[in-house]
């Protein structure tokens, strides 16, 4: 990793960022791993091997394996969706029904997801594009608020960046608030921060160059919080359209931050849809888990020596250029 910090430093150009998202997150001392995605211009210094072993090890020390799934507890799901589909029953008599089956903790919560789509979901597809706030509202905040949403215990999903379009134009990728974040609440403050996401709409899907900036801000975010709170780990999340792809940032060794992929879950746009969803129950389950395992404050006391600062963002805009090009390969594209 050392190795490759320097070797970005000795660039005589500035380098695009959709090509290079692996050098952005280096220069932070973040290694970004996604199962399967080995780009070309990490084997000088990372082989296919290495990298492979790297994410083994990782899964291995923190326990990222998909979880089995119980048959009964799908097929309970897929019935209460199907008898909705068909106007068998009602919405109210669908989320009943998904809210008293007998379910582990993590399926229950799941459910809790599932139950909030059938509330706002359409029976047939939109057609046009929906805008960032309306993707917000219909599709994303439903179901991850069942998810991850707890005010018995005091945990609260939270859609941070509200400000004007006007007022973002003079924002900065280092300043600009995130879109969302998962907080604990302590007494009346905000307390520990356990998530945080970047959201845009399905339009923004070809633009590499604003993908690439809503990841590195995810994992600049996360960084941050992980080391100002003494955290075992923390969710990151990106969202593009009806997609949302779960991070998982750890310090598994002395200045070496991983930024672990999970995994991607797409949400249906329509009720017809909800059965391919529980298709990715597992990924559900293996992100509650991590959330709820890993995504808090450390029984160990604080270590500096185990951290690394955070690149200002001058000398990160002295190395990556902020110009654009469609043609550019992207880690971020779906095939590869």
């Amino acid at each position: 990793m050392y190795e490759f910090q320097c070797s970005i430093l000795r660039q005589k150009w500035k380098l695009s960022l959709e090509d290079h998202i692996h050098h952005a997150m280096a220069i932070n001392s973040i290694l970004l791993l996604s199962p399967n995605k080995y780009p070309d211009n990490l084997s000088p210094h990372f082989c296919e091997a290495s990298l492979r072993t790297t994410m083994n090890k990782i899964k291995s020390i923190y326990g990222l394996n998909l979880p089995r799934m119980q048959i009964k507890t799908v097929t309970n799901m897929i019935t209460i969706i199907q008898e909705l589909d068909i106007e068998a029953i009602s919405r109210s008599q669908a989320i009943v029904k998904l809210l008293q089956l007998d379910l582990l903790p993590h399926e229950r919560k799941f459910a809790n997801g599932l139950a909030e789509l059938v509330k706002k979901l359409p029976r047939v597809p939109i057609e046009e594009d929906v805008n960032e706030s309306e993707l917000i509202t219909r599709f994303v905040d439903p179901f991850l608020c069942g998810l991850f949403d707890d005010p018995e215990e005091g945990v609260f999903i939270r859609w941070t960046n509200d400000i004007t379009v006007e007022a973002r134009k003079n924002e900065t990728l280092w300043t600009r608030r995130p879109d969302l974040t998962v907080t604990s609440l302590k007494g009346v403050k905000w307390s520990t921060s356990h998530g945080y996401g970047e959201v845009k709409p399905v339009c923004h899907e070809a633009n590499n160059f604003l993908l690439s900036n809503d990841l590195i801000r995810v994992a600049i975010f996360c960084k941050n919080a992980f080391d100002a709170q003494n955290l075992e780990g923390i969710l990151g999340l990106q969202i593009i359209g009806r997609s949302i792809t779960f991070y998982l940032l750890v310090l598994p060794s002395n200045g070496l931050y991983v930024m672990y992929e999970l995994g991607t879950l797409q949400l249906p746009n329509n009720l017809c849809d909800l059965c391919k969803l529980l298709m990715d129950i597992p990924l559900g389950l293996l992100v509650l888990d991590v959330f709820h395992r890993l995504c808090i404050r450390s029984a160990n006391p604080f270590q500096p020596s185990r951290h690394r600062p955070t690149v200002p963002e001058s000398n990160f805009d002295g190395i990556f250029s902020t110009s654009q090009d469609r043609k550019r390969s992207c880690h971020l594209k779906k095939y590869n």
